[in-house]
């Protein structure tokens, strides 16, 4: 199999980190890039590899596409009623973790769609404990975590969340370096502006609650618009569709007014795994030509041919809006455009994917849209821009909050240690408190009085 140059630069960059003194990385691999194929030269790069999936759809791909190279590999996992274990071991985590003295001697894990699953009091992070694993290559086209203060939640680069056990972005492959490769993205809007002034984020800040997405959807006839874009697809001569909606009820509702439209859920009583693979299997064929989805085809589901997605589904979470996207833009005979539909504004809150950069600062990645930055490096603050111009009426009586020097005037401590009070006001020290902010500030205040700064 001839590599693409851009596939033969990510795997130099993958023999560095398995030669390195590094214990985990992340390669960020957009839709569309072969990553299969990178995780499969991965693998055969190391002995006694553990490649872990989210799902057994991905895992029976990724297995796949290492068979197709006619060497030996094992799979371990329960839905897939395989149970084997060999040099290289394609699992889903679920199933290793009942048995992980079965995984002894792996000394490498690889992981597909890293960005799930990988904070620290997560089961992978258990997972690398238990086995004290040299190596851990995560693989990924969404490097972002969110990071939820009480009233709002932040786009985080994985590589600088203190609670993601990555800390190292060992390769980019630019979503422009695969633009080329992909089907060209015709994106539509909803004439009308959805009012989102109703959505509320959940609990962990990745996404917005149930309530408030069944308000958003009935609030703004969203089940009347997927009607009716389905109606205006035809005109365009697509007769096949992947709709997002955010409930099952919602699901129900509409794949009854739509004529050869399937559910697809993740309720194994609604949706057994043998309709899960006649439904996945007759829309590949063509011969199911709407299926109304609710979570579950988001990820990892493999449909080159898919003309069109039409989004029903707001969502707080880049990954899901990045994901769903990319169901479509593989290339397939015959499939000239691939239409996105957005009837709930994700678009304008994130941005055309093909528009989209990585760029590096200071050692540190953040993602980009045009002129705008969608992730946030470093404590989310809550200090207002009235407490810190305040700071300087008061400055020669400002303690200091925290470190060695906990409670002493800046007065002083300039007299005692100035490197220390240059070391707070540089980009070297990034605060994680608002009292940490305060105290960057005041000592930039105070060298600068001094025109030490």
């Amino acid at each position: 199999m001839k590599l693409r140059k851009y596939q033969e630069d990510g795997l130099i960059s993958i023999r560095d980190f398995f030669n390195s003194s590094l214990k985990t990385g992340i390669y960020v691999s957009p839709v569309g890039t072969g990553k299969s194929i990178l995780i499969a030269e991965s693998a055969k790069m190391r002995k006694n590899v553990l490649v872990l999936q989210p799902s057994s759809e991905l895992l029976k791909q990724n297995y796949e596409k290492y068979s197709y190279y006619g060497f030996p590999a094992s799979i371990y996992s329960a839905s897939l009623k395989s149970r084997q274990v060999g040099d290289v071991t394609f699992a889903t985590i679920g199933s290793v973790m009942g048995e992980k003295d079965r995984f002894k001697e792996v000394d490498t894990i690889i992981v597909d769609e890293v960005h799930r699953g990988s904070k620290k009091d997560n089961l992978l992070s258990e997972l690398v404990s238990y086995l004290k694993v040299e190596k851990v290559l995560g693989f990924t086209a969404t490097p972002i975590m969110a990071q939820n203060t009480k009233d709002e939640s932040y786009l985080r680069m994985m590589d600088s969340y203190r609670e993601c056990i990555f800390d190292n972005i060992i390769h980019i492959t630019q979503i422009q370096e695969i633009v080329p490769f992909w089907t060209p993205i015709e994106y539509k809007f909803s004439k009308v502006q959805a009012n989102s002034s109703m959505l509320k984020l959940n609990s962990t800040g990745n996404d917005y609650t149930l309530e408030s997405l069944k308000r958003f959807y009935d609030s703004n006839s969203i089940e009347f618009k997927i009607l009716k874009s389905i109606e205006w697809l035809k005109t365009q001569g697509v007769n096949q569709s992947l709709i997002f909606v955010p409930t099952v009820e919602e699901a129900e509702s509409l794949a009854k007014q739509i004529k050869g439209a399937e559910l697809m859920c993740g309720d194994k009583k609604l949706v057994p795994d043998k309709e899960r693979i006649r439904i996945v299997e007759g829309f590949k064929s063509g011969e199911i030509k709407y299926v109304v989805n609710v979570d579950v085809l988001g990820t990892g589901f493999d449909y080159p041919a898919l003309p069109s997605v039409i989004h029903g589904r707001p969502t707080g979470s880049f990954v899901t809006f990045y994901q769903h996207i990319g169901r479509g833009v593989r290339q397939a005979k015959g499939k000239d455009k691939f239409w996105f539909l957005d009837l709930v504004g994700n678009v304008n809150k994130f941005g055309r994917i093909e528009e989209m950069r990585f760029e590096q600062e200071k050692g540190k990645w953040d993602l980009w849209v045009k002129d705008r930055k969608l992730t946030h490096r470093g404590y989310v603050s809550k200090v207002s821009t009235e407490q810190l111009s305040q700071l300087e009426d008061s400055i020669k009586y400002y303690s200091l909050s925290f470190g060695k020097y906990k409670g002493r005037k800046l007065s002083e401590i300039v007299r005692l240690d100035k490197k220390y009070l240059m070391w707070l006001s540089s980009d070297d020290f990034q605060p994680s408190t608002d009292n940490a902010i305060l105290d960057k500030r005041a000592s930039e205040i105070i060298l600068k009085q001094l025109n030490l700064i």
